[in-house]
């Protein structure tokens, strides 16, 4: 019996060490998922921030807010001092029409606020739109001008580089059949005087054997 109790001792003691370990395993496996999580938040949200498109939305907001700067500098300052001279000094911002005149308040009664139609603001506002419209457009039209002009650069260069390097090809396939054609002709050339020093040998040997022929037949005489 003592044996058993000491059995299910040690069996409790191993159980709760595997518990114990299994808890920690679990635990750690959550720190490390919640950490990847973490890191993988923060990488997205960097990757998100130092997107191109996003750097470029920053840069055209600073741009087009400088922009407008000088837009309402050329109309304050420009348009509409030349529209006031124009039609006698008269502000537009200042012409309305009135559907209730403003009225201060008395002891009796109470004030009355001011109803128009503002429609020189109206126009101002369409002047300063046309003016914008027309600044950009002329913008555009010029970068797209320098774009065009740098594409048909880049596009002549394109056909001259090809053009060149086509010459260039057809100048060394030239120049390789040249020289094939003076190697096949030296070689020729080489066979042929080949061919005229067996001649010569053969006839020389024809000759000696004759001349051999002709000296042993006097002999035998």
């Amino acid at each position: 019996m003592a044996e058993e109790k000491k059995q299910l001792k040690q069996q409790r003691k191993l159980q709760k060490k595997e518990e114990k370990a299994k808890r920690k395993a679990a635990l750690a496996e959550v720190k490390a998922k919640h950490k990847k999580e973490s890191q993988g938040f923060w990488a997205e949200f960097k990757k998100f921030i130092s997107k191109g498109n996003i750097i470029d939305l920053a840069v055209a907001m600073v741009i087009g807010t400088a922009f407008n700067a000088i837009v309402k500098g050329v109309v304050d300052f420009v348009i509409t001092p030349f529209i006031s001279y124009l039609t006698g000094d008269i502000n537009l911002e200042d012409k309305k029409i009135y559907l209730q005149y403003p009225e201060e308040a008395t002891e009796t009664t109470e004030a009355i606020a001011e109803i128009s139609i503002k429609y020189g603001s109206l126009i101002q506002a369409t002047i300063n739109f046309l003016i914008i419209a027309m600044t950009v457009f002329l913008l555009v039209r010029t970068v797209n001008k320098l774009r065009k002009a740098t594409d048909e650069m880049k596009e002549k260069w394109r056909s001259e580089e090809a053009q060149r390097k086509a010459e260039e090809e057809e100048k060394k396939k030239a120049e390789e059949k040249a020289k094939a054609e003076a190697e096949a002709a030296a070689l020729e050339a080489e066979k042929a005087a080949l061919a005229e020093r067996e001649r010569q040998f053969y006839e020389n040997v024809q000759r000696q054997t004759e001349l051999l022929a002709d000296i042993s037949a006097k002999l035998d005489k």
